[in-house]
């Protein structure tokens, strides 16, 4: 199988061939790297040889060069995108400025996900466009946040691809939940509605087992999700949710950190880099634990494994596509997040989503009314548009906030979204 990865030359990037199911995978990998720079794209392949030990059949490394990148992705079975564009320095934006409207701030969803969206979209849509141009049958991961929203403006814009969302968090949280419990998630029955990151599981059985009530008698009132939230909820709220229903603590939270998440992880992505370039095997390994990449190890990695294996998936998928008749109420075209197996060809839709009960329901309907009207105005680079998305997004509570915060993610410096347009960034 030949993978593409955009954005290769990210620090986490070694960390994905490190995941058990595509190490056993790997001498049937033929890799392509496309990065910003080619000196930690050359970093980052002396790692994965080094810490990894993927032993690809080739790895390749390439620049964003349109040439030379047309003639690398040419024949790829599947691309992953993970590109940041505007850095490190772009999140801890997104992650600062909704704060002082009282808004919590974070890289993939809320305004700070949009923001990432409006800086994100073009150099995509040209990455796109190539993909189109060189291989069309492969299939797209698309990793860049916000992922929803960005998987809904590449579906519209180039409806031949094959591009889906992939996220670890529904597997990862009903993991920790069947361990509190006690049993086996691979045994378990589940329901599930959301779209990436804002999601509930409904119903979730072991046999006679009613594995929700038994988690709910695990929870104390200070936790997230507490028993009574998820009695509110009829089941269990993902752990981004806790933006949505404790806002006021998280901005506070948010408020009293010296520094951004944005910024720590530029200090440790230099050091990885420094450590890739001359540090040897164990070096290399202290550099990426000191980052953990759950997404690769309990979702990219298994299903690219699958892939490159054409084997049956052992665990589920959650995919960000469109619905089709997934859940009642919303349209064909909107995407949400839906669980899948890999049958060793395609994937295949589990049909297990959750009749969500009517307040929990309402905010998911506003999430994605909100990810409907803000997927038109990145793509049309409307400003105005911006406003009226906001305007349906369940955090914020006027036209005016709504215009604040438009004109703020409009105003962001064209040049890094330039610079990014170009050549692109991890």
């Amino acid at each position: 199988m030949k993978l593409a990865v955009i954005g290769g030359s990210a620090a986490s990037t070694p960390a994905l061939f490190a995941s058990p199911q595509l190490r056993a995978a790997a001498r049937d990998l033929d890799v392509v790297l496309v990065g910003r720079s080619r000196r930690h794209l050359g970093a980052v392949a002396r790692a994965i040889e080094s810490a990894g030990d993927a032993e690809c059949a080739s790895v390749t490394t390439v620049d964003f060069d349109a040439a030379e990148m047309r003639m690398a992705l040419r024949g790829c079975d599947a691309i992953l995108i993970q590109v940041r564009c505007g850095g490190y320095a772009g999140r801890a934006r997104d992650e600062m400025f909704p704060l002082p409207f009282g808004i919590p701030g974070d890289e993939g969803i809320g305004p700070g996900g949009l923001s990432a969206a409006w800086r994100s979209w073009p150099p995509l849509c040209d990455i796109l466009a190539t993909v189109k141009e060189t291989c069309p049958r492969a299939v797209v991961l698309m990793m860049t946040s916000p992922v929803s929203l960005l998987v809904r403006c590449a579906r519209t814009a180039f409806p031949e691809l094959r591009t889906v969302g992939i996220c670890e968090l529904p597997w990862t949280t009903l993991k920790e939940v069947c361990k509190t419990v006690g049993v086996d998630p691979g045994a378990v029955s589940f329901t599930y509605a959301g779209v990436n990151h804002l999601g509930w599981f409904g119903r979730i059985a072991c046999g006679a087992l009613d594995v929700v009530d038994a988690y709910k008698k695990h929870r104390t009132r200070a936790a997230f999700p507490s028993a009574q939230l998820i009695e509110s909820c009829q089941g269990i709220p993902l752990k981004y949710l806790r933006l949505h229903y404790e806002r006021g603590d998280v901005v506070s939270e948010q408020r009293a950190r010296l520094v951004s998440r944005g910024d720590e992880l530029q200090q440790l992505q230099t050091h990885a880099y420094d450590v890739f370039e001359a540090g040897d095997r164990e070096a290399m390994r202290r550099a990426l634990d000191a980052r953990p990449t759950p997404w690769y190890e309990e979702a990219v990695g298994p299903l690219l494994g699958a892939m490159a294996n054409r084997a049956t998936s052992t665990v589920p998928f959650f995919l960000s596509v469109p619905s089709r008749g997934a859940l009642a109420g919303f349209g064909d075209d909107d995407i949400l997040e839906i669980a899948h197996r890999f049958t060793g060809d395609d994937f295949e839709r589990i049909e297990r989503s959750c009749d969500l009960p009517a307040e929990t329901k309402g905010d998911l309907e506003r999430f994605v009314r909100f990810e409907r009207a803000a997927s038109r105005a990145v793509a049309a680079r409307d400003a105005r548009a911006l406003a009226g998305a906001l305007e349906d997004h369940p955090w914020v509570d006027s036209a005016a906030v709504a215009s604040a915060i438009a004109a703020a993610i409009a105003d962001q410096d064209d040049e890094p979204v330039a610079a990014v347009r170009s050549t692109s960034s991890t």
